[in-house]
């Protein structure tokens, strides 16, 4: 009798595995809707993926898009308007801190460029997995961003 109810109990442990392992497979992660930013725009290196975000900066309202290819290469594209919804060139105290949240290491200063009136963009490599900080600072204000990156 003893043999009988640890056999049911090992068919039944083994049938519950079997069909987390097919929820797994069915339940799986999905592809996104696509891209945010244009095929010029990405980064090279394989499908990105991508962070949208958005915040107010002193006077200033900011619409940022975070592309992460899987070589670890990044494009932070920064929009900002004004109060009326029009492109505003900010001053240039507008700075991007990236750096790993988990480690204490130096963080690095990515070049800003200027695209077109109101719009930034900022690339770079992220050398490691890891959850990564991109803090956007402009004037008195800042904002951060969180960033899980693994290849």
């Amino acid at each position: 009798m003893a043999a009988r109810i640890i056999a049911i109990a090992l068919l039944v442990m083994t049938l519950a595995i079997a069909l987390a392992l097919m929820a797994i497979v069915f339940v799986g992660p999905r592809e996104g809707a696509g891209p945010a930013l244009r095929p010029d725009e990405q980064p090279t290196g394989g499908t990105p993926i991508e962070h949208m975000f958005s915040g107010n900066l002193g006077q200033w309202r900011l619409e940022g898009e975070l592309a992460i290819v899987s070589t670890g290469a990044y494009q932070l594209v920064l929009r900002f308007s004004n109060e009326a919804g029009q492109p505003a060139s900010t001053s240039n105290a507008l700075s991007v801190q990236v750096d790993m949240v988990d480690h204490s290491m130096e963080p690095k200063l990515p070049q800003v460029e200027l695209e077109e009136p109101g719009v930034y963009r900022a690339t770079g490599t992220l050398e490691m997995e890891g959850r990564w900080r991109f803090r956007i600072g402009l004037e008195d204000a800042a904002i951060g961003v969180l960033a899980d990156f693994r290849r």
